[in-house]
């Protein structure tokens, strides 16, 4: 296994915005940063030993400086949505 003192390493990908928005989306509604979500939907691939290290890594992590409340995450993280997005067919009309 994995030495978890090791130095964080940073993984970028590119998506469309509606992707982006609904996959953030989806973390909020599951009480996770976006990032955890993700983690987590590799978790469960058929691989063991990267379920082992991704389990190991989340176990590990910090807790994110994040309000705490779904429903306030939620409406801050509307607010910031762009206009054309409040009305689109993944965040509906809020």
């Amino acid at each position: 296994m994995a030495d978890m003192s090791k130095k964080y390493q940073s993984i970028q990908f590119r998506v469309y915005e509606s992707t982006h928005y609904k996959l953030r989306l989806m973390a909020i509604q599951e009480h996770m940063t976006l990032a955890e979500f993700i983690l987590r939907a590799l978790a469960n691939q058929d691989n063991p030993e990267l379920t082992k290290l991704i389990n190991a890594e989340l176990k590990h992590r910090p807790k994110p400086g994040l309000p705490q409340t779904r429903k306030m995450y939620l409406k801050l993280f509307l607010r910031q949505l762009p206009p054309k997005f409040i009305r689109h067919k993944y965040v509906g009309t809020h």
